[in-house]
C-alpha cells in the first residue's frame, strides 16, 4: 500500500476497534438491564408495560443505546473490516457486507419502533395502554426481539471468510463461527437460552477483535512512519 492508503487504513482500523468496543458496551447494558435491573423485562408482556409505565424514559433510552447506538457503532466495524481485508474482497466479501448493512439497517430499525411505539403508549389513556400495548409486544416479537439470527448469519460468514483467507487469530474466527452459529439456532423454537450464548460469545469476540484491529492499526502506522523516513 503507498502512503495514502496506509493512512487511510490505519485511520479505518483504529475507528473500527472504537467501534467493537462501543458494541460491546451496549451488549453490556443490555445485560445489566435484563439480568439485573429488571431481570426477564423482555420476556413477559405485562411486566415490560409495567416497566414502561413507570421507567418509560429509561426504556426509551436503553433501547436507543443498544440498538441505535449499536448499529452506528457496528457501522465503524464494517468499515475497519472492510479496510483490513483490502485486495481480497470477492463476491464472498460482497454478501458478507451486504448481510453487515442488513444487520445494522435491522437493528436501527428495531431500535426506533420500539421507542416510538413506547412514547405512543405512554400518551394514550390508562384504560388503553394495555390492550394496545398487547398488541405492539406481539409485533416487536414478530420483529425478532430477542432472535438473533439475523446477526448470526453474519458473524458465521465473515469468520468463516477471515479464517478461508488465514486473517486474525485462529481462535477469533473460530469464537465467531461457534457464536454465529448459537444466534442462528435462536430462529428454532425452544432454542432461546441460545441467544444467551450468542450475546456473551460475541461480547468476548468483539473485544477481542477491536484489540486486533488496534494491534493493526498500530503495524499501519509504523509502516507509514517508515514510508515518510524514507
Amino acid at each position: 500500500m503507498n502512503r495514502s492508503q496506509l493512512s487511510k487504513s490505519t485511520y479505518s482500523l483504529k475507528l473500527g476497534a472504537l467501534g467493537a468496543l462501543g458494541t460491546a458496551l451496549c451488549y453490556v447494558v443490555g445485560f445489566v438491564m435484563i439480568f439485573w435491573i429488571e431481570p426477564g423485562v423482555n420476556l413477559h408482556a405485562e411486566k415490560k408495560l409495567n416497566f414502561i409505565l413507570q421507567n418509560g424514559r429509561l426504556f426509551q433510552a436503553w433501547y436507543f443505546f443498544i440498538f441505535v447506538g449499536f448499529s452506528l457503532f457496528f457501522l465503524l466495524l464494517l468499515r475497519a473490516i472492510k479496510a483490513w481485508i483490502g485486495s481480497c474482497e470477492t463476491i464472498g466479501y460482497c454478501l458478507i457486507n451486504m448481510f453487515g448493512f442488513i444487520w445494522a439497517s435491522y437493528i436501527f430499525i428495531c431500535g426506533l419502533i420500539s421507542i416510538l411505539t413506547i412514547q405512543y403508549v405512554l400518551s394514550v389513556p390508562g384504560a388503553e395502554q394495555k390492550p394496545i400495548w398487547m398488541v405492539i409486544f406481539i409485533i416487536q416479537n414478530g420483529l425478532g426481539d430477542g432472535s438473533e439470527w439475523v446477526g448470526g448469519i453474519w458473524l458465521v460468514t465473515v469468520s468463516w471468510y477471515l479464517l478461508n483467507l488465514n486473517r486474525g487469530p485462529k481462535a477469533l474466527n473460530v469464537i465467531g463461527i461457534t457464536s454465529g452459529f448459537a444466534g442462528c439456532l435462536t430462529v428454532l423454537p425452544g432454542f432461546a437460552f441460545a441467544g444467551v450464548i450468542f450475546g456473551l460469545s460475541q461480547l468476548i469476540w468483539f473485544i477481542l477483535i477491536a484489540r486486533h484491529l488496534l494491534s493493526l492499526s498500530n503495524t499501519y502506522e509504523a509502516s507509514l512512519g517508515d514510508t515518510i523516513t524514507r
